[in-house]
């Protein structure tokens, strides 16, 4: 079966969401998936008219798209055009003998549960229930899987990526030895609400890059605020010792909805730090922590208040053997390496349920 991708333009191209779906396309590409490109850029900003025209001319494509083939997407949609031609391309691909291969980026329904998924067709098009009916799933990592199993989809269809890639030439050669904790990504209360209490860390420097931080928290005095880079920039401007991965309100790890969600997810600045050669502070119960002790790329915390005493107890010879690990995965993220296995699994996957 000829193998395609569904392509939308990301008018957020370089920011955190629109990166890790314009380089999971690129991966698709270079693994032998043919475009099918639903909209290419527009000429115009004006975000009605944009969402008119890739509904009109997505659906069209979709309607003529051959029968017996597969599909690869990126999940859930990103915008409300994209969501609508994804459900029109929901109801015709059994007609058309379609397979397809879901790569999850996020699950809104593990997110934040409580509150569902709201109104309207992009809340429609990103229910864990649409998983049901794809026919491979790219799940982030074993924790994800685990759950996706208890909601009764087949474990015998579901693959696991690992880690995220971070599609980058440039190589910054990572930190130096020291303190210095960079914390990138959104910085607002809602995200990352610990950073109010970074006052009662001492002996620590935090270099904070992106958008939100509260006037209060780039007051502390230990605390040097570098402004917002979009991501093909900040790979080569970031600075510091560790990549530090804590979303939540408190300092201790899994605050929050946001925290709770670390216990499933592959956050994107974790490929983002190694990409740039940084070693990992993550919190103990998040998924990825397994990942991060098993390469011995970082270390694990239960509670930012043990950040002084760890990085105190760390040698400079720890570090360089850090670095070294961080050296080899790094050149895989950067690469594409992580997708591309997966879609070789994911090929197998569908070649034994024929």
């Amino acid at each position: 079966m000829k193998k395609y991708y569904l392509s939308f333009y990301y008018n957020d191209l370089h920011s955190a969401g629109g990166k890790p779906k314009s380089d999971a396309n690129y991966i698709f590409k270079k693994s032998g998936y043919q475009e099918i490109k639903i909209i290419p850029k527009l000429f115009t900003k004006i975000k009605i008219i944009s969402e008119f025209f890739t509904i009109v001319l997505g659906v069209l494509r979709v309607f003529f798209l051959p029968s017996n083939i597969i599909i690869a997407q990126n999940f859930p949609p990103r915008q409300y055009g994209e969501a609508v031609v994804i459900r029109y391309f929901n109801k015709i691909k059994n007609r058309k003998k379609i397979k397809t291969i879901l790569l999850v980026h996020d699950l809104e329904e593990l997110r934040n549960a409580k509150n569902g998924y709201g109104q309207g067709v992009k809340a429609i098009t990103a229910r864990t229930s649409i998983l049901e009916s794809t026919d491979v799933i790219i799940s982030h990592n074993d924790s994800m899987t685990k759950w996706l199993v208890s909601k009764s989809i087949s474990k015998d269809k579901i693959i696991e990526l690992e880690i995220f890639d971070y599609l980058e030439s440039l190589e910054n050669s990572g930190g130096a030895y020291g303190n210095r904790i960079i914390i990138a990504g959104s910085l607002g209360k809602d995200k990352a609400g610990y950073l109010s209490e970074l006052t009662e860390l001492n002996n620590l420097q935090f270099e904070l890059y992106g958008p939100g931080l509260e006037e209060k928290v780039k007051k502390i005095d230990y605390v040097n605020y570098h402004g917002s880079y979009p991501s093909d920039q900040i790979l080569s401007v970031i600075s510091g010792s560790y990549g530090l991965i804590w979303d939540g309100d408190t300092l201790q790890g899994g605050g929050g909805i946001n925290g709770q969600y670390q216990r499933y997810n592959n956050p994107y600045k974790v490929s983002l730090y190694l990409a740039a050669g940084f070693p990992i502070i993550i919190w103990k119960g998040a998924a990825l922590s397994s990942f991060v002790s098993k390469h011995n790329i970082g270390f694990v915390i239960d509670d930012l208040t043990e950040l002084p005493e760890k990085i105190s107890s760390i040698s400079v010879q720890d570090y360089g053997v850090m670095k070294e690990n961080i050296n080899e995965i790094g050149e895989k993220i950067r690469s594409g390496y992580f997708l591309s296995e997966a879609l070789k699994k994911a090929d197998k996957v569908l070649e034994e349920n024929k």
